[in-house]
């Protein structure tokens, strides 16, 4: 017997060695690849699989995971799926579109206490606590605010708010600036008694306190109002105030404000509608006349300037596909074009995903450059009642000292 080893002849002598295993031998074909390869193969995986399988595989692995360098190039190639928070409840969704719009769906399992107020390069922007104000909306004592990666668990916590602030109105909103790649939270308040609302940012994982951004060059309507929409890109910003009048973008690394209007829409009115989203790292407006199924989808060039750009038109034709039989079961007869608002671009912008304004139910995804339409989600996701957000896993820590 051999004991599992496999004997050689050779002139007068015997050598064994080990009989090979077929996967272990691919493996070791695998480890043995130079690390650029393997760099290079890494970063067109789902950060999911990343994390939770594949770092733990060798040390090699392992450092490439965790590498600075390696998290910002693999969270460049990720895909942005759709995040849905049930209204506060356990269950928060991710919906991921892939090729031949086939839908990946996993739960986050992160215990949300609160709804998501924001979401930035797999971060997420949400409140803890147990109690709210019954009368005013401001945060209490025993409430706070925090970022966290639902992935990797990394959570941090922001000050509280400076002392006797006490905001009639309050937004917060995330963003990461595009040279320093640290993420930033801005805290928009509007005090009791006061006319313009209150800017203050807070580097999160760095800073301690909030410090005051001077917004004294915006307009009246810029420093007045609370907008409508916050939406983030790459470096900047985005507040929108009443759908073409005024945009306010900040740039989250000088903390500089621009102002501009919305896209120049030919035959406009008040009834149209008008939605902004985030495609591709750029800020689009999707816009629907008064009248017809045509949607006109424009992108912001240049924040500076506030300059628009037209991408494309595409047609959203509802009636076709209600008498197909594709919303049969799911929505109401008296479900129109008028019902179905943009809630997010997925896919690298190649599909628009819909909620329906008056139904509960699934939400619906139109590929823009195939014209193949498909449901997200089934009858256990109320899109009436949640909220949803652009969303892509990543591997982003939260501090420096934090990497995996």
């Amino acid at each position: 017997m051999t004991g599992g080893k496999v004997p050689i002849e050779r002139v007068g002598h015997t050598h064994y060695k080990t009989a090979e295993c077929p996967k272990e031998k691919k493996r070791s074909i695998i480890l043995s690849l130079p690390v650029e390869i393997i760099f290079n193969i890494f970063v067109w995986i789902p950060a999911d699989i990343l994390y939770n399988s594949m770092r733990y595989v060798c040390r090699q692995w392992y450092d490439i995971v965790c590498d600075p360098v390696f998290i910002q190039e693999q969270l460049i190639h990720s895909s942005v799926g759709l995040i849905v928070d049930n209204n506060g409840s356990a269950r928060t969704q991710y919906f991921e579109v892939g090729k031949m719009n086939a839908t990946r769906s996993i739960e986050l399992g992160y215990p949300f206490q609160r709804r998501i107020d924001a979401t930035c390069d797999g971060l997420v922007l949400f409140t803890e606590g147990q109690n709210r104000m019954v009368h005013g909306n401001h945060v209490t004592n025993d409430q706070a605010v925090c970022v966290a990666n639902p992935l990797t668990k990394q959570k941090v916590t922001l000050p509280p708010p400076p002392p006797g602030c006490r905001p009639a109105h309050f937004y917060y909103s995330l963003a990461c600036s595009h040279l320093a790649r640290e993420y930033k939270v801005v805290f928009t308040c509007l005090s009791h008694g006061c006319q313009f609302f209150d800017w203050m940012v807070v580097t999160v994982g760095k800073d301690q306190a909030w410090r005051l951004i001077d917004s004294k060059k915006l307009s009246d309507l810029g420093r007045n109002h609370s907008p409508n929409i916050r939406l983030s890109t790459v470096g900047f910003l985005y507040l929108i105030y009443n759908r073409y009048a005024s945009i306010v973008a900040l740039d989250v690394q000088s903390e500089t404000f621009y102002e501009f209007p919305g896209p120049t829409v030919p035959h406009s009115s008040d009834k149209d509608v008008v939605s902004y989203l985030v495609r591709r790292n750029y800020l689009s407006c999707i816009v629907r006349l008064e009248s017809g199924t045509i949607l006109n989808v424009w992108e912001l060039s240049d924040p500076m300037s506030g300059r628009w750009r037209k991408l494309y038109t595409f047609d959203f034709d509802v009636p076709k596909y209600k008498s197909s039989g594709m919303f049969k079961g799911w929505f109401s007869r008296r479900a129109d074009f008028m019902c179905f608002l943009p809630k997010a671009w997925v896919n690298n912008g190649q599909v628009v995903v819909f909620r329906l304004f008056h139904n509960p139910g699934p939400f619906i995804a139109h590929n823009v450059e195939t014209g193949a339409t498909f449901l997200i989600g089934g009858r256990y996701l109320d899109s009436l009642r949640s909220v949803s957000h652009g969303y892509a896993w990543s591997l982003v820590s939260l501090s420096p000292i934090l990497q995996c």
